[in-house]
């Protein structure tokens, strides 16, 4: 865990407890080739260490495989998904647009099997998904200018994002989503996918992005450090302050249990700022 994935964090623990809500920790481990070993033990130890407590038990993605392509592949029998053979390369040159590169639909009419190397995507046809965001206020997409048909299933037979976390959102029951805004504008596919099953999508709640000095989002790609227990109260007395609160300056050197007792009685997500960016304030 870096400091932005902390702040992240804190926001939806304090906005799930302080509505008497459950908190729930889900590892998004399907990404083989980008995973570290180690990561996850370390990121559970830290959020130990920085006094979360998750309710029930920890949900694995890759354990959920089976189930993602069972899906994958009922909305592909249904035909609202279609087999694509189209390369990274092939979509280099399409429009850019707010969800990425924009797929035209070459493969859309071809009928083509699942075979080794395709990906599957799913049909948007006219949709226009409109929501209202907590902190972003409203937002409105429509699919085929802003996105085209996006993927479901990988190239290399794995779930992609969208699909493995629209599902487990819907089966965990969530009321409410709270994660980063560089996520703002993949949850119109989200909850363009959600509309085919039978369940009230949950309410959304983006908090911006932590920037670094250079203005690059706090990220492991951009090399951002890990966060260490032994500066825990520092760490998240800021967090607080970069989520808009006004932690009294004491607290920095309270204990852990401290601040979240102080954090609890003083939570206000108005405070938010909507910027799609806040440089760390340490």
């Amino acid at each position: 865990m870096h400091y932005g994935s902390l702040v992240t964090a804190m926001a939806s623990y304090l906005q799930a407890r302080c509505n008497r809500g459950l908190w729930h920790l889900r590892i998004e481990d399907i990404d083989p080739p980008r995973e570290q070993k180690g990561a996850v033990r370390q990121i559970l130890s830290s959020l130990s260490d920085f006094g979360f407590n998750w309710d029930g038990p920890v949900l694995y993605q890759s354990r959920r495989l089976s189930y993602y392509r069972h899906i994958a592949k009922q909305l592909h029998q249904c035909n609202l998904a279609f087999y694509c053979e189209c390369s990274r390369k092939q979509l280099a040159n399409s429009p850019e647009t707010r969800l990425g590169r924009l797929y035209q639909g070459r493969c859309s009419q071809l009928a083509l099997n699942p075979l080794t190397g395709r990906s599957l995507r799913m049909r948007v046809g006219d949709a226009c998904i409109a929501f209202n965001d907590a902190v972003f206020g409203p937002q409105r997409y429509t699919l085929s200018i802003d996105s085209g048909d996006y993927v479901i299933s990988r190239a290399d037979q794995l779930p992609s994002y969208t699909l493995a976390v629209s599902l487990d959102d819907l089966h965990q029951g969530y009321s409410e989503i709270v994660r980063g805004a560089d996520l703002l504008h993949l949850s119109a596919r989200q909850l363009h996918l959600m509309q085919h099953f039978s369940q009230q999508p949950p309410q959304l709640m983006h908090i911006p992005i932590i920037t670094n000095n250079d203005g690059q989002k706090l990220s492991k790609q951009n090399h951002a450090a890990a966060i260490e227990s032994r500066h825990a109260s520092f760490l998240l007395y800021h967090a607080l302050k970069d989520l808009g609160q006004e932690p009294p300056k004491y607290l920095a050197y309270r204990s852990v249990a401290s601040i979240w007792h102080w954090a609890f009685s003083h939570w206000q997500q108005s405070q938010i700022a909507a910027e799609m960016s806040i440089t760390q304030s340490y």
